[in-house]
């Protein structure tokens, strides 16, 4: 049976620069089922796969609170795949970077969690630091975000 949960994505911070300067960023999101290949989208490419928020032009900082709703069975092992993007000024988006998330979630409010790249490498920011993004599921029954309320996940580096 289909069910209805919502994943809201809050924001991002410390996104690393790009080479036209600070991102223009905007997140998709992926439901994957376990067994279920996590979508390969390349680096750069006109249409990433998902449902994607609004973007936010040229800030390091991007701040969304985009709802995006899904209705749909998650079976045992499913997760959420929020990828953040840059979009380049002539349409194409190059990938900054990813976070994946159980389904449904251990905790109901919103986790903040550090991109990684493509091969699991915690996304070094600006200035050094980590690139952190925060997201909530909304399972059926569960309230809303406060997204002045999350839970950080450990930051440290991931495999070298």
């Amino acid at each position: 049976m289909a069910q209805q949960f919502q994943v809201t994505v809050l924001g991002a911070s410390n996104l690393p620069p790009q080479a036209s300067g600070p991102p223009t960023a905007f997140a998709t999101v992926n439901i994957v089922d376990a067994g279920q290949q996590i979508p390969d989208d390349p680096m750069q490419t006109q249409s990433p796969s998902g449902l994607r928020t609004g973007s936010v032009p040229k800030n390091p900082n991007p701040t969304w609170q985009a709802v995006l709703p899904f209705r749909q069975q998650l079976q045992d092992g499913a997760k959420a795949v929020i990828t953040v993007w840059h979009m380049e000024p002539q349409g194409m988006c190059t990938k900054i970077g990813r976070v994946t998330i159980p389904l449904p979630p251990t905790v109901n409010s919103a986790i903040k969690q550090n991109l990684e790249d493509d091969s699991g490498v915690v996304i070094q920011g600006a200035g050094g630091g980590y690139a952190p993004i925060t997201v909530q599921v909304t399972m059926p029954g569960q309230q809303p975000p406060n997204p002045n309320q999350f839970v950080n996940k450990p930051m440290t580096p991931g495999p070298t």
